[in-house]
């Protein structure tokens, strides 16, 4: 395989990725502008609070779709491991940092389930048992985030030490895409019982 199509494979994965699926269903739905309001983040959980929950998962399913698509697609064609990875990070990197709405996004929850399932279906099975256990004992949201994230890495890390790299980059994303978060865990007035979609 050579750099161009790792290249091309890499950008068309963040173009694609960084479609912001919340935003244009909240301005064609109730034609407000998502990023204004409640939270302002582009995700399924403030679209559930501002349009409901039918459309929450609407957008949720986009988004876990932008996630499994490309990578479930590059997996099947290259089947090269670190291609693989490669586009996964394009995928999160597109969910967070969107060229479509100046590098704002949304916190890579859905988008990272989607990936799982499209690696390896227990990854995935492991962070949704990780999110739902953790979600009811702490009733906050990014709590469970953050500590699904840590099992699932121990997870990986325990069956290949070599994919190091990719689930350290994982990790480092979707703690910063939720930095505010930790912000308002530190002082104490986190409180997001919603689902960490």
């Amino acid at each position: 395989m050579t750099t161009y199509y790792i290249a091309v494979s890499v950008l068309a994965t963040y173009l694609f990725t960084s479609i912001p699926s919340g935003k244009i269903i909240a301005k064609k739905v109730a034609g407000i502008d998502i990023q204004k309001v409640n939270s302002g983040n582009i995700g399924a959980t403030n679209i559930k609070r501002s349009l409901g929950m039918k459309w929450a998962a609407v957008v949720m399913f986009l988004d876990l779709s932008k996630g499994f698509l490309p990578v479930f697609t590059v997996e099947q064609i290259w089947h090269d491991p670190t291609i693989t990875m490669l586009v996964a990070i394009a995928a999160i990197v597109g969910n967070l940092f969107s060229v479509y709405i100046k590098l704002t996004g949304g916190k890579g929850v859905s988008t990272t389930l989607g990936i799982l399932l499209a690696i390896n279906p227990i990854f995935f099975l492991v962070f949704v048992a990780g999110l739902s256990f953790f979600l009811k004992a702490s009733k906050t949201s990014s709590v469970a985030t953050f500590a699904s994230l840590l099992i699932l890495t121990i997870f990986i890390l325990s069956l290949n030490i070599n994919n190091w790299w990719f689930i350290a980059t994982l990790d480092i994303l979707i703690i910063f895409a939720h930095r505010q978060n930790i912000g308002r865990l530190i002082k104490g007035t986190e409180t997001n019982p919603a689902k960490p979609i």
